[in-house]
């Protein structure tokens, strides 16, 4: 089962751009655009990653730690590399999220939220 940390594991997100993405081995892949939310559940749902030369990329939450200066995600580079690349917005259209939930074999809902 997927897990997506709380909103209290980052304090203030205009803190965090710049900060470090880490790969599930520690290794940097980029630094952090932008944390988006879950719009009904206001919990942080993805991470907006500039992986430099390949531009940025959307990477999911779940199953993420959150340290003091850096996010490590569970998925590998080489599936954060392949994913769809969209154009940063306000917000992620369903869309756009249920391509990203693909991409990455996460299981997408579109039942409202408790």
């Amino acid at each position: 089962m997927t897990e997506l940390p709380e909103r209290d594991d980052f304090g203030d997100y205009g803190q965090w751009p710049g900060r470090a993405v880490l790969d599930p081995s520690g290794r940097r892949l980029g630094e952090i655009r932008e944390i988006y939310l879950d719009d009904a559940t206001d919990r942080p749902e993805w991470v907006l990653v500039d992986l430099g030369d390949d531009g940025p990329r959307f990477v999911p939450l779940a199953d993420a730690e959150v340290a003091e200066d850096a996010i490590k995600v569970a998925q590998e580079p080489d599936r954060i590399g392949t994913a769809p690349t969209l154009e940063p917005s306000q917000e992620l259209t369903q869309d756009e999220e249920r391509r990203l939930y693909s991409h990455y074999g996460l299981r997408y809902s579109e039942d409202a939220s408790d």
